[in-house]
């Protein structure tokens, strides 16, 4: 990185940051007993109660069946499809431009496991649905399934792990970015501000982060977990040089173009860490930290009440270290190259 260029160089030839490698966890025997006991256990108990569990299940779960979970469809006129349930008559069904459901183009009670649209909804976006069983008054919603309308999409499946417990969970996540929104990003100008590049209210952030928010949330997990969670699936990011994928020694990305590139380099992903955090589904407050030297890095600050390690003190909160280019590393966490040097903070 130059001292001043239009816009610090943070990919260059000679100097090339290099992320950390992965933090790396020891997990101990203790561990693997318990594991091995929960499963014998597991194995007496589950036969004796299955009829009951089947039997619950088949009578409290409602599931989407079809547009499948993430999936593209064509037709603009779509039939929805769900699982029956014994004693139920009728359904309510929604169907929503937004995942918190707050746009709803259809809210209808029906008396069959199925609906179909009959006007025509518009193409090149994505829709959220979900039907709940009606018996004596409202029962539970079914899982939320969003689909894209359109031939204009980017498909995206980031797979990645998470150790939860003492135990690496493995994730999966589909999402379907709108061509148009991709473009456009990508023809804009680069400019100087970094702070520019955080977008939180982008469609396609705030549903990745709907997305990621809805699994931290059927595992119960604390807030500080949930923000280790996002920073997570952002570490595990393939890391990709300006030089070799755009020909540029520093082109930062948009969030959205971080996820259709299938990853970037530090500041793309700092940038999409903080994108992330700041939308209000997760209503976490971050900023940017610029490592100035050479190799110069850039890396993001989140701030909570109840985390640990290495912070920086600015506008009257610590805000801690959060390296977004390499997996395992926690909040707090800070490689040996950065540990003496003070960043600049770049409020979003």
């Amino acid at each position: 990185m130059d001292s001043l260029p239009p816009y610090q160089e943070m990919n260059t030839n000679n100097g090339q940051y290099t992320p950390p490698p992965p933090k790396k966890r020891r997990r101990g025997v203790i561990t693997a007993v318990l594991i091995v006991i929960i499963l014998l256990l597991a194995v007496i108990a589950i036969p004796r109660g299955l009829p009951i569990l089947f039997d619950f299940l088949e009578n409290q779960t409602i599931s989407p069946i079809y547009p499948t979970e993430s999936s593209v469809i064509t037709n603009s006129t779509p039939r929805f499809e769900w699982t029956a349930l014994k004693n139920i008559e009728s359904y309510r069904f929604q169907l929503s431009t937004t995942f918190d459901f707050k746009t709803l183009l259809v809210d209808v009670v029906v008396n069959d496991t199925f609906f179909v649209v009959t006007e025509p909804l518009l193409e090149n976006r994505t829709y959220f649905w979900r039907v709940m069983p009606l018996n004596n008054g409202e029962g539970e919603w079914s899982q939320t399934w969003d689909f894209f309308l359109g031939h204009d999409v980017f498909t995206r499946t980031f797979q990645w792990m998470f150790e939860w417990k003492s135990i690496v969970n493995y994730f999966t996540i589909t999402i379907n970015i709108p061509g148009q929104e991709y473009y456009e990003y990508s023809l804009r100008e680069r400019t100087p501000s970094y702070a520019s590049y955080v977008k939180s209210d982008d469609s396609s952030i705030k549903d990745l982060a709907y997305k990621l928010n809805e699994i931290a949330e059927k595992r119960k997990f604390t807030q500080y977990q949930k923000a280790e969670f996002v920073l997570s699936f952002v570490q595990n990011l393939e890391y990709l040089s300006d030089q070799k994928t755009k020909g540029m020694t520093e082109y930062p990305r948009y969030p959205v173009e971080t996820l259709v590139d299938g990853g970037g380099d530090c500041e793309d992903t700092a940038i999409l860490f903080v994108s992330l955090i700041q939308t209000s589904i997760l209503n976490f407050d971050g900023v940017l930290l610029l490592f100035k030297g050479n190799p110069s890095h850039m890396a993001a600050g989140i701030w909570g009440d109840s985390l640990t390690g290495t912070s920086y003190f600015f506008n009257g909160k610590y805000y801690y270290y959060c390296e977004t280019t390499s997996p395992g590393w926690r909040i707090g966490e800070v490689p040996e190259e950065m540990q003496d040097i003070v960043p600049e903070i770049i409020n979003c």
